[in-house]
């Protein structure tokens, strides 16, 4: 999905070229076969080893205009329903207290559900 927004979006009509910038990743986990580095090498967007740290760009306070939370592959467990308990809530919390903690808030875009279950 991040290619798409550095890269161009496929429509119809052809390639949409991005209209916005991203000013940082965090990837929560990184495999021997992971393009998240090498993309975000190949476009010079900077990898941070934290939601914190990419959000405030390596400062103390929220320096980013929006959020993209995208929480796919990895090694996470299953549950009983084998549902794969990806950490997409504990991010988005994380995401939000950097906003609370900055006083300000951004608009943030969630590719799926933040959690499998309510509680």
């Amino acid at each position: 999905m991040i290619g798409k927004w550095l890269r161009a979006f496929p429509t119809d009509d052809g390639l949409l070229l991005p209209r916005t910038q991203i000013a940082s990743i965090y990837l929560d986990q990184v495999f021997d076969d992971d393009m998240g580095v090498e993309i975000a090498a190949a476009f010079g967007v900077p990898v941070y080893q934290s939601i914190p740290g990419a959000l405030c760009l390596g400062g103390k306070e929220l320096a980013v205009d929006g959020v993209l939370l995208i929480g796919e592959h990895g090694d996470y467990p299953f549950n009983e329903k084998q549902q794969q308990l990806y950490p997409r809530r504990h991010f988005m919390e994380q995401i939000t207290g950097v906003m609370a903690s900055s006083g300000r808030s951004v608009p943030v875009y969630n590719d799926k559900h933040l959690s499998w279950r309510w509680e």
